[in-house]
């Protein structure tokens, strides 16, 4: 949080009150959006298991995974602990089996639902590449997701799909990757791109075998007026440069002839 200019009061007993306030104080800032996103992935994985630990999320200090219809096999389990209960306990000889067994579905269901949930990004990641090569040349309003020594990758805010800014497309300056602050500065004008940075972009190119997107940055038309001024004043110079070297030579080349 420090790299992108925010300070999040860590302690050892963290709650859902101090991640409720972060929260509420930074929710008007442009970037509210994407500190929600980081602040749910620092969280744990979720995994099924036969302490109760309750649920830090919904502050509860009891929970259990139940859904009705039956939508995973950890239901179906919850279920039948359930209907094996006779005025509130098991039968000796099943209670004796209920922790091993417990045990043995709670990280089965738990390594597989990673793979599951895997398998359901993949497959959207797909659809969405598909979906955006019908899209070459159009504009979208974006957040910066991730900023490597080579660019930057943004989230479309209205797809979701995910694509790369490379730091060659960005002509109108030379960058330099600040890894400690994650973003590129340019060298000349200081024009920053930041972690959780709202951008408009473009879509370049698609690949769809490799489901990876490019894209490049919209200049505004402030941004596009001081890149043709920038350019015109560089082949003013240019073009001055070789006027003055032109009648250098004549000069010389009439001094020989005398």
């Amino acid at each position: 949080m420090k790299r992108i200019g925010f300070s999040f009061p860590i302690s050892k007993n963290m709650s859902p009150k101090l991640f409720s306030r972060f929260l509420g104080k930074v929710q008007d800032d442009p970037k509210a959006d994407y500190i929600n996103e980081l602040l749910l992935r620092s969280m744990s994985k979720a995994v099924y298991q036969r302490e109760n630990l309750g649920h830090f999320g919904l502050a509860f200090k009891y929970y259990t995974h139940f859904t009705s219809p039956i939508r995973r096999y950890a239901d179906l389990v919850v279920h039948r602990l359930l209907r094996k209960l006779k005025n509130g306990k098991y039968p000796p000889a099943f209670a004796k089996k209920v922790p091993t067994y417990i045990d043995r579905v709670a990280k089965q269901c738990s390594a597989t639902e990673r793979v599951a949930t895997k398998a359901e990004r993949d497959a959207v990641k797909i659809k969405q590449i598909s979906f955006m090569a019908n899209h070459v040349g159009d504009e979208y309003p974006g957040v910066i997701t991730g900023v490597m020594s080579y660019g930057f990758f943004v989230r479309l805010d209205e797809m979701g799909v995910e694509g790369m800014v490379r730091m060659s497309t960005i002509d109108d300056d030379y960058y330099i990757f600040d890894e400690s602050h994650y973003r590129i500065v340019g060298r000349r004008r200081g024009k920053i791109y930041q972690l959780g940075d709202k951008v408009q972009v473009g879509v370049l190119k698609v690949n769809k075998t490799a489901a990876e997107m490019d894209l490049f940055v919209v200049m505004s038309e402030k941004e596009k007026s001081s890149k043709k001024q920038s350019a015109k004043f560089k082949m003013d110079k240019k073009n001055n440069s070789q006027k003055y070297q032109t009648k250098k030579f004549v000069k010389q080349k009439q001094k020989n002839k005398k």
